[in-house]
């Protein structure tokens, strides 16, 4: 707002006075707000009837007009629009009209719009729309009902959508991950909706560095994890990043690495070329294995550093088939890369730290 001063000196209020111009445009800002607000409103509204009419996996004619005029709205209310639309996910009954939604909000994520500014409500919406899933007792002897399509399709699409607003938010991504309200609620619907699983077994995924220490030699490298959820796929994606690199490494099959990068999708299985160990073992040991179906998070820390040892093979063979390297998930792709070699002085110190014998 500008201001205009006055010289009179008889009147002090008038060195604060605004200009009428000044008025005009601070009315013609409010009613353009105001304006934007009820479209919104409008919108939201109109958008509830269209996606209420839709049923199953083909989006009906009513609900695309709906999304291609929200689309039309200006540019400066899409943010308060997408958070709206979030919002009002529960209040749609037709469960698959939702589920729309979320393929519309996660389009409009991967096209660029902030993820962070509708994240949460779309999580609880989300939330909101699996507690529509009947399930019985853990301990009941009766199979669950399966889902209607409407629902199975609904919690399928919003789930899609969902995920690809979590991997571009990776404080959220850990919060939600730390809730056990949430993540207790994707456990009990995991198995009967795809969606629910989707989103599930992203914040199961585990990011992080790891320091890989030969027990037997000195060589030890430093590699970086993203997207991990057990250990039989860091161990498959580890060995690709140090084949060549390390006493007992051999030649990665590269079917295995494709399908474990998700590049495809077929059945295969991959083999250990070490014994994997926690560091606070100073000796080969099975109960102080690295397990593979464990999380990354399961294996040790020595002075705040996360270490994993490697030793010859103590079994014939320790194997594993390609279902451990599922769900793969375009919106967080697995990855292990190699940070550094470590140099002899270097494995040598951690050597003596642990305790092991060259």
């Amino acid at each position: 707002m500008k201001l205009e001063a006055t010289t009179s000196g008889k009147d002090e209020s008038a060195l604060c006075k605004p200009t009428f111009g000044d008025m005009h445009s601070l009315g013609h800002k409010f009613e353009s707000t105001m304006d934007h607000e009820k479209q919104i409103d409008d919108m939201i509204v109109n958008l509830i009837s269209a996606a209420n009419q839709q049923q199953g996996r083909d989006v009906c004619a009513e609900l695309v007009v709906a999304l291609n005029e929200a689309a039309e709205l200006p540019t400066e209310v899409h943010p308060e629009l997408r958070k709206r639309v979030a919002q009002a996910i529960p209040k749609v009954k037709s469960e698959s009209g939702a589920g729309v939604f979320g393929v519309w909000l996660g389009s409009s994520v991967e096209a660029g719009a902030d993820p962070e500014v509708v994240v949460d409500e779309y999580m609880q919406s989300f939330l909101e729309i699996t507690k529509r899933i009947k399930t019985l007792p853990q301990d009941s002897e009766v199979p669950d009902v399966p889902l209607s399509e409407n629902l199975e399709v609904g919690v399928e699409y919003l789930g899609q959508g969902l995920v690809a607003h979590i991997a571009r938010c990776p404080d959220k991504r850990e919060s939600y991950s730390q809730n056990s309200e949430m993540m207790t609620e994707l456990s009990r619907v995991s198995h009967l909706s795809v969606g629910a699983y989707w989103v599930e077994t992203l914040l199961a995924k585990r990011s992080g560095e790891l320091v890989v220490i030969h027990a037997e030699e000195l060589k030890g490298a430093h590699v970086r994890f993203k997207n991990i959820s057990n250990c039989f796929h860091l161990f498959t994606l580890l060995q690709a990043a140090l084949q060549n690199r390390m006493p007992g490494a051999k030649s990665v099959d590269p079917d295995v690495l494709s399908v474990a990068i998700g590049e495809q999708h077929f059945d295969v299985n991959d083999s250990a070329w070490w014994h994997f160990g926690q560091p606070e073992s100073s000796e080969p040991d099975i109960i102080a294995s690295v397990f593979g179906e464990a999380s990354p998070d399961s294996i040790g820390e020595v002075d705040g550093v996360r270490i994993m040892l490697l030793w010859s093979p103590i079994l014939q063979d320790r194997s594993w088939d390609g279902g451990f390297f599922q769900p793969s998930l375009m919106a967080a792709p697995a990855s292990v890369d190699l940070i550094e070699e470590l140099d002899e002085s270097e494995v040598q110190a951690w050597h003596e730290k642990l305790g092991l014998s060259t």
